[in-house]
């Protein structure tokens, strides 16, 4: 307990010490934005979570913490989109790579999407700005009560039409290719499709991010 109190100091003091540059730099941000924002926001931004771990080393954190540290501010960011007007998120939060990881570390990723995927969903700020939530990937690879509350979570939302939240969750790119490789093949032997009929648009329509623009 001594260590976290202590970390949180650490933290709460290098915050305090930095607050003058982080407000001259989200000043020049938030100009550059409102010149831009009425040309050329883009629609869709995707965001790759990355650095819990190191993050988690260098202030003598533990990973369960640093990984709920990273998800608030993911929130936080999220909101800052979300007003600006951006229309679609990708967040990639597990990649097919990971699986290879230490067992305590999956585990501990995997119980950390599964709370945060029921508290999404419940979340009164989603239910107000519409924000519908998918999700990309192997999902058929995650814990049975992850898929489950994925499940629950795209069901409750798939009518919100303002915002569309896109989680990436046991994705990689190869393996994307392959399931719409894959896929396309099948339609081809069963005679749905003909081989000329393969174009960048089929293939578009094969991949996770069907129907989102890039």
């Amino acid at each position: 307990m001594s260590i976290i109190l202590s970390t949180y100091t650490h933290m709460k003091l290098k915050r305090i010490l930095l607050t003058p540059i982080y407000q001259l730099y989200e000043y020049s941000l938030q100009k550059q934005i409102n010149q831009k924002k009425n040309n050329s926001l883009p629609k869709h931004i995707g965001i790759i979570l990355d650095g819990n771990r190191r993050y988690a080393k260098s202030i003598d954190l533990s990973l369960d913490l640093a990984y709920e540290a990273g998800s608030n501010k993911l929130e936080q960011v999220l909101d800052w989109l979300w007003d600006l007007g951006v229309k679609i998120v990708s967040v990639w939060v597990f990649s097919t790579e990971n699986f290879n990881r230490d067992e305590k570390q999956i585990q501990t990723i995997m119980k950390k999407a599964e709370e945060k995927t029921i508290e999404i969903r419940d979340d009164k700020k989603i239910r107000d700005r519409k924000v519908q939530i998918r999700y990309s990937g192997e999902i058929n690879r995650l814990a049975k009560s992850l898929q489950n509350e994925i499940k629950i979570t795209e069901e409750s939302t798939k009518n919100h039409s303002n915002h569309i939240l896109n989680i990436c969750l046991g994705y990689g790119g190869r393996q994307e290719l392959t399931s719409a490789i894959k896929n396309i093949a099948k339609k081809i032997q069963t005679g749905n499709i003909d081989v000329s009929d393969i174009d960048e648009n089929l293939i578009h329509e094969h991949l996770y991010t069907n129907g989102l623009p890039d």
